[in-house]
């Protein structure tokens, strides 16, 4: 089944709406806030707030609509966070103005925000509270670019929901929080009160979320009365009588279990800004048992309606460094495919390949795909996926199972839990409804051996912002050199997790979320919030960038100074100093005659080891405040780019402030001798000892469009993942037509690449992230 005219009206709907930046959330929220003073539980006051949010933002049913439910007043209209991050009106004009990702703010938004929002949330933001509370030495190493911090303009709730929902109404939630407050000792337990407060909020926010339902139910048989078409009348009438079972109660059919999902989706990314990757996870799973065959097109139908409502939600706009890291409209919900089940046995099902022909059917931004394959997973799953990947819009993503399991057990999850676990945002993995795992912020590792090699003062301003470990001119060795770099990165990753401890805390004390909560296991039986440590599981992940980069840096070094000789170290930081300006021909020496990481070259790729492996021990096993432990991943999203423009001129040639290298990937175009020696090359790191790490392919279209192509493609992918490889994704396009789009956009607008672990329309993307995505190496063969 192709899209119905239905599909097609609302799909065209959704592209042509412009991303529009809504003050209505913003508003509301403001006025809660000033009309109850008078609370004093945290919990509560959010859980009110929450409930009020419901009962008075706009709500519509737009002409054709099977799956209701709008994020903001309109489709692709964005609601702001003022008591997360509150914008100021320069950052609303240059939202406004902008060439790339701008969002349309109207002069009554503007208005509000000047006469309404910024005068209640000034100092009272947690942005403001989290950057009053920073030591000196965090802000200069933040403002240097050592690293970001996600939280400082977003909530925690790198999340993702499992099955409960199909199983239980929010009704049935409630009664269980009843049973765990009947429960509570009062006399012996200190812990007896906060628990009640945090119980009462979610069982608030359970039922706001009913009567938000409600709302449309109401709505849905009011037009139904006045529609003269009898089609769309039933329609109409299944709609209400849909969104008065769920999510109240348990679905019962297809469409109640995608309406509910849509329905939650919407509570947890209302109650605050979590941004990335809240998503239902294995939806093929889920959907099975409310799957019949004889109905297939309909539930074809109701997937691409679902679909859309994805696709009509922009991220909230961001401000400030974290708009440079990630400039997309892009929200990160990865829907997980295949895998495996609790009991290890193949996840692949028939609503899976229903899944598969909805996303090549749609070919939207949003939601993310991926496809997670194990060695159980059949042949025609993958192949079925690779068809996809070779019509070029960079969709879906490929991870490898067994390895997730691998990775997660080791962090301590259960067998059955990890199974049913997987990935999301980018390429991050958890347990899915049973793990709080927060993206702490990206961490510089080739500005970390900048600083070394400056003996801790920073070369763009002459700031001293790291230890003392040596003048590197007189270092006898490379063993000396990597020594002091250690020092500097255990120095840096200090300063971060210290930051990211007295931010948890914050969240815990000021932000509680107790709907995300009512979701995630065991934040109930508990009686804890998501953000105190209420779920079983509770990760902090900071993500390494630039490992290619720093690798071919190393080995330039290690090399032409310490083995060869053909240069001295004071020669090598002459030639830094200068962007290599007069320096062309060592420049070239210094990026041709250097083993470089990608090449399964061990002389090269045993540094990319040892970065590794310091960089996971200065990170792995440490405790937050949770009661879980730090962890690393290794992605940029495209934070590569931002990296890059504070970091100077690198010892394996790369001029001054260009991008570094994305996820572990080489270094662009530093890989010459094909796809298998890249993957050999990545392969050499442990990627089971990560939460995650990020490979990106690129290859000529030709090399795809026979049936040998695709086979090539299958085997590539099983290769890597017996050799214990993560995550590889794809894009299928020659640089010829990229340039054609930087030169003639217009003629362009659909082309969509892979830029990290998202896709994004070429066009829409900085010309630095063009330049990056054109210069990654094109491979014309296997």
């Amino acid at each position: 089944m192709s899209m119905t005219d239905r599909v097609k009206m609302l799909r065209q709907k959704s592209l042509d709406s412009k991303e529009t930046l809504s003050s209505e959330r913003a508003e509301l929220l403001t006025a809660f806030y000033q009309l109850y003073t008078e609370l004093t539980s945290e919990p509560i006051r959010r859980a009110k707030a929450f409930a009020y949010l419901l009962e008075h933002k706009h709500i519509e049913i737009y002409p054709g609509e099977l799956i209701v439910g709008e994020k903001g007043p309109a489709p692709k209209h964005a609601p702001t966070f003022p008591e997360l991050c509150c914008h100021t009106l320069t950052d609303l004009d240059i939202l406004n103005s902008r060439e790339k990702t701008s969002f349309h703010v109207e002069v009554a938004t503007r208005t509000a925000y000047e006469q309404k929002i910024i005068p209640y949330w000034r100092g009272k933001s947690m942005r403001e509270i989290i950057l009053k509370e920073m030591t000196a030495e965090w802000h200069a190493a933040y403002q240097a670019g050592i690293f970001t911090e996600f939280m400082e303009q977003r909530s925690p709730g790198h999340t993702v929901l499992d099955d409960k929902i199909y199983r239980l109404g929010m009704l049935d939630f409630q009664a269980e929080i009843n049973r765990r407050l009947a429960e509570l000792d009062f006399l012996n337990d200190p812990e007896a009160y906060d628990k009640q407060e945090q119980l009462r909020a979610m069982h608030l926010t359970a039922g706001a979320l009913i009567r938000f339902a409600g709302r449309y139910a109401d709505l849905a048989a009011a037009q139904a009365e006045i529609e003269a078409a009898p089609q769309r009348r039933a329609e109409l009438v299944k709609i209400s009588k849909v969104c008065r079972r769920v999510p109240a109660n348990a679905p019962t059919d297809f469409h109640e279990a995608l309406q509910y999902y849509r329905f939650v989706h919407f509570g947890v990314t209302t109650e605050l800004n979590t941004w990335d990757a809240f998503c239902p996870g294995k939806l093929d799973h889920h959907l099975l048992p409310f799957y019949h065959a004889d109905e297939h097109d309909q539930a074809e139908e109701l997937l691409q309606c679902f679909w859309i409502k994805f696709n009509n939600q922009p991220a909230p706009p961001k401000v400030g460094v974290t708009a440079a890291e990630s400039g997309t409209y892009t929200d990160f919900a990865q829907i997980n495919l295949g895998g495996l089940r609790s009991d290890g046995s193949d996840g692949v099902n028939e609503v899976t390949y229903l899944l598969l022909d909805v996303i090549e059917e749609m070919r939207l931004l949003q939601p993310s795909s991926s496809i997670q394959v194990s060695k159980k997973s059949p042949d025609r799953f993958l192949r079925r996926a690779a068809k996809i990947i070779r019509t070029g819009f960079g969709q879906p993503s490929i991870f490898n199972s067994d390895l997730i399991v691998q990775e997660l057990v080791r962090m301590g999850k259960s067998i059955a839990d990890a199974r049913c676990g997987g990935s999301s945002g980018c390429v991050e993995v958890g347990a899915f409804g049973k793990e709080a795992y927060i993206l702490t912020g990206y961490f510089n590792l080739p500005k970390v051996l900048e600083l070394t090699l400056n003996n801790g003062i920073d070369p763009r301003n002459g700031e001293r912002l790291g230890l003392e470990t040596g003048d590197p001119r007189t270092f006898t060795s490379f063993e000396e050199l990597f020594a002091a770099f250690e020092r500097q990165l255990l120095h840096f990753i200090d300063i971060k997790v210290r930051g990211n401890n007295t931010i948890e805390r914050l969240y815990a004390r000021y932000m509680p979320a107790p709907f995300l909560s009512l979701l995630t296991d065991d934040c109930i039986a508990r009686g804890r919030d998501y953000h105190a440590g209420g779920a079983r599981y509770n990760t902090s992940y900071i993500q390494g960038v630039g490992i290619g980069t720093i690798t071919d840096e190393l080995s330039a070094i290690k090399k032409h100074i310490f083995e060869e000789k053909t240069l001295s170290m004071s020669a090598l930081l002459e030639m830094l100093a200068a962007d290599f300006v007069g320096f062309e021909r060592e420049r070239q020496m210094l990026m041709n005659r250097t083993p470089r990481f990608g090449n399964d070259d061990d002389d090269a790729d045993d540094l990319m080891v040892r970065v590794f492996e310091a960089y996971y021990h200065a990170v792995d096993g440490r405790s937050n405040l949770r009661s879980g432990e730090y962890h690393i991943n290794l992605l940029p999203t495209t934070c590569h780019i931002y990296f890059g423009s504070v970091t100077g001129a690198s010892p394996e040639g790369r001029k001054a402030w260009t991008p570094l290298s994305e996820g572990v990937s080489p270094v662009q175009g530093a890989d010459r001798h094909g796809p298998t020696a890249v993957l050999r090359s990545v392969a050499k790191m442990d990627h089971a000892r990560t939460g995650g790490t990020l490979l990106n392919q690129k290859f000529a279209p030709h090399v795809l469009a026979t049936e040998d192509g695709l086979d090539k493609l299958t085997q590539l992918v099983r290769t890597y993942f017996k050799l214990d490889g993560h995550h590889i994704q794809f894009n299928v396009v020659d640089a010829a037509t990229l340039r054609a789009a930087q030169a003639d956009p217009e003629l362009h607008r659909n082309l969509i690449v892979r830029v990290a672990g998202y896709s994004d329309y070429f066009c829409d993307l900085s010309r630095i992230l063009q330049d990056e995505i054109i210069d990654r190496t094109e491979h014309e063969g296997f």
